[in-house]
This record gives C-alpha cells, sequence and structure tokens, in this order.
C-alpha cells in the first residue's frame, strides 16, 4: 500500500501536493512529501504540526530559506533544530526562530544582537515572555 500512495502522490500535481501537505496528519505521507522537488510543498511540510520531529530536524538544513522559515515558525522544531536556525543567513529565518517560544535562551540572547532591529525586538520580547 505504501508504494501505491507514494505513486499516487508522485502523479499529483503540485497544487494537490502542497493541500496533502497542508492538511494531512499522516506521517508517513508527510516525510515522503518533506523530500519533494518542489519548495512549495516542502515548506507546508515545515509548518505542518503533525510532521516528525526527525522531518523538521532534516528540514531544518534545507536549501530554501522558505523551508528553512517554515520550520523556524514551527512550535514542534526541536531546540537543538532552533538554535541552529537562529545563526541563518536569511534575516527571514531568524525573525521567525526568535518568535518562537521553543527558542532556547542563549539562541535569543544571540538574537538581541542582530543586526535587524526587529528581529532584536522580538527575541527581547520572548525572552521577556519566558522570564514571567
Amino acid at each position: 500500500m505504501k508504494v501505491t500512495i507514494e505513486v499516487e502522490l508522485e502523479e499529483c500535481p503540485r497544487d494537490t501536493r502542497i493541500l496533502i501537505a497542508q492538511n494531512t496528519s499522516d506521517k508517513e505521507v508527510l516525510k515522503f512529501l518533506s523530500e519533494d522537488h518542489s519548495w512549495a510543498v516542502r515548506y507546508e511540510v515545515a509548518g505542518n504540526l503533525n510532521t516528525p520531529v526527525e522531518v523538521l530536524e532534516r528540514l531544518s538544513e534545507d536549501r530554501d530559506e522558505n523551508v528553512r522559515e517554515s520550520i523556524a515558525g514551527n512550535p514542534n522544531t526541536s531546540e537543538e533544530a532552533l538554535s541552529k536556525l537562529a545563526k541563518d543567513y536569511f534575516d527571514a529565518v531568524r525573525h521567525k526562530t526568535a518568535l518562537n517560544p521553543n527558542t532556547p535562551t542563549e539562541s535569543l540572547e544571540r538574537l538581541k544582537r542582530d543586526k535587524r532591529l526587529y528581529i532584536r525586538h522580538e527575541a527581547q520580547a520572548n525572552l521577556n515572555g519566558k522570564a514571567s
């Protein structure tokens, strides 16, 4: 059955795979779609709350910054992955990392010194929330 689902998914148009990635809770389907050639499909897998942690870990090193941004915003992303994403070259990835409530304090302290004011502000707000 697994092979049949994979074949069916491969034959689906990209927009259909995106919808599936957004809405499925099937961890095997999410794992399969996490390797899709389309960054837009991987982006939706990265933001899906049902995506397994090990898939999030792998996607946190995706070549596409949009996928890494989506991972940074997922509340199920591990502290280890968030620590790496806090050092990302792209501002949007660091911004989403600063907003994530699970970002480790050490990474937020680093983001408080970011070159972008809005990232520094969000990191400080997140730290203030942790102190409450």
